[in-house]
């Protein structure tokens, strides 16, 4: 976490969670579907000057990451 150490972040911790989801149905005429999804979200608790934040985004792009970073360091 670069980040947390740039903006001098006393601590900095992430999460991760992600989840897996299969679920199938039969039709009536005996066909078959079957379908899966993955989701997940990305968190960080920061402090900063003895000051504590949580932040979070759904995204795994870079991008977002940061920003939900840069949210609670400033």
């Amino acid at each position: 976490m670069k980040i947390c150490r740039k903006n001098n972040a006393e601590q900095c911790e992430p999460f991760i969670y992600k989840d897996k989801n299969i679920s199938t149905s039969m039709s009536i005429d005996g066909r078959i579907r079957a379908s899966s999804t993955i989701s997940g979200e990305i968190g960080v608790r920061v402090i900063v000057d003895g000051k504590e934040g949580f932040s979070y985004t759904s995204s795994i792009n870079q991008g977002d990451i940061k920003k939900a970073v840069k949210k609670q360091l400033t």
